[in-house]
């Protein structure tokens, strides 16, 4: 996969952000490929607009990444992607990915948790955690799942466009707010 680097982004024309969340959890399968999509949520910028997705459409969200220019995320190299590829043969390595716990992982010296650098960065708070969506599913609660994960796209919508406009974000290390550059 192509994981951009810093001074690599240009102004593509269709950028997707997007997330999953899945109906299994580590505790239940070491294989993130067997962890079965729950939900997915992408937002396109170039339309406007938030798509949702369940295991019954998924291949429309894996056409939707497929055709993007840039595809914008957190931690999706490492888990989102894994878990598509129990769906599908297609190569995730020929995708333009900006995984943005990637590019702040490296200066930070750690791997910060999304609401690390949302609380930080935007002030806001993530509405639950991934734990909490493998409950509601094992509960039958997919319309709690779909807006926890459109509000975690959104949340890291707003990161990626305020990288973009400020050339930074930030994190909390030890108690301190730090600024990390970013560029894309």
């Amino acid at each position: 996969m192509k994981q951009l680097k810093l001074g690599d982004f240009e102004n593509y024309e269709k950028i997707i952000v997007f997330d999953l969340e899945t109906q299994k959890g580590f505790h239940e399968t070491k294989h993130i490929n067997e962890m079965l999509v729950a939900v997915g949520v992408s937002y396109d910028f170039k339309a406007k607009e938030y798509k949702i997705f369940t295991e019954e459409n998924i291949q429309e969200l894996i056409g939707d990444i497929f055709s993007a220019d840039l595809i914008v995320g957190y931690n999706i190299v490492n888990f989102d992607y894994n878990v598509l590829k129990g769906y599908t043969n297609k190569s995730f390595r020929v995708l333009k990915t900006l995984d943005i716990m990637k590019h702040v992982e490296k200066p930070l010296g750690f791997r910060p948790k999304l609401n690390n650098l949302v609380e930080a960065t935007l002030g806001e708070a993530k509405s639950a955690d991934g734990l909490q969506s493998l409950q509601w599913f094992k509960e039958g609660k997919i319309q709690k799942i779909i807006e926890y994960c459109q509000q975690d796209v959104k949340v890291t919508k707003n990161l990626y466009e305020f990288g973009k406009e400020n050339g930074f974000v930030y994190a909390n290390s030890w108690g301190s707010k730090i600024q990390v550059p970013v560029m894309w």
